[in-house]
């Protein structure tokens, strides 16, 4: 699925679907160039990328509150479950409620999450009783890699992840950026 624009996903499943292309995009499963991709419930699962984003691979806002992303792999980059990367500002990855990022994995690093920002005023928060385990990563970040920008954690689960070098539940590098973990 391609989009450039507003995805509401309530239901469904988008499943065993390949991109075979390394190129600056990716995303196996739903590739989204700039717009909004609200995740309610439905399964994204089994999908590949050659480059980023197995499952999924965003650059606008992405919130996911239900469903989920599983078993998708991004061969020789990073974001098994989902690659986000935001270089505007005022755009946020979330994962909350009952969302469940898990079983994925990236030849590279992140391999639930890859979250790169590059935008001050953006932000990744994890949130309610959000899940992120089982993923594995072949460098760093078994379940996320965070470059730059604020993370909020104030709930959810991040266990059970692998990563190759450094970081097995979230690998963190930022300059100026904040990390925050209350709950």
């Amino acid at each position: 699925v391609y989009v450039n624009g507003t995805f509401n996903m309530y239901s469904g499943k988008i499943t065993d679907n390949h991109v075979d292309v390394v190129s600056t995009y990716g995303g196996g499963g739903v590739c989204m160039s700039g717009g909004s991709f609200t995740m309610y419930d439905g399964e994204i699962s089994g999908n590949t990328s050659a480059k980023r984003g197995g499952g999924i691979f965003a650059t606008g806002n992405v919130t996911i509150k239900g469903g989920t992303i599983s078993r998708n792999t991004a061969t020789t980059d990073g974001g098994g479950g989902v690659y986000y990367r935001c270089t505007s500002s005022d755009k946020s990855l979330t994962v909350s409620d009952t969302a469940q990022i898990t079983e994925n994995s990236a030849g590279g690093n992140g391999g639930g999450v890859y979250c790169s920002i590059s935008a001050d005023s953006s932000s990744m928060t994890v949130s309610g009783s959000a899940k992120i385990a089982e993923n594995s990563a072949g460098g760093k970040g078994g379940g996320i890699y965070v470059e730059q920008g604020t993370v909020k954690m104030t709930g959810g689960t991040i266990s059970e992840n692998t990563a190759t070098t450094k970081g097995g539940g979230v690998y963190y590098i930022g300059g100026s950026a904040k990390m925050f973990v209350s709950g």
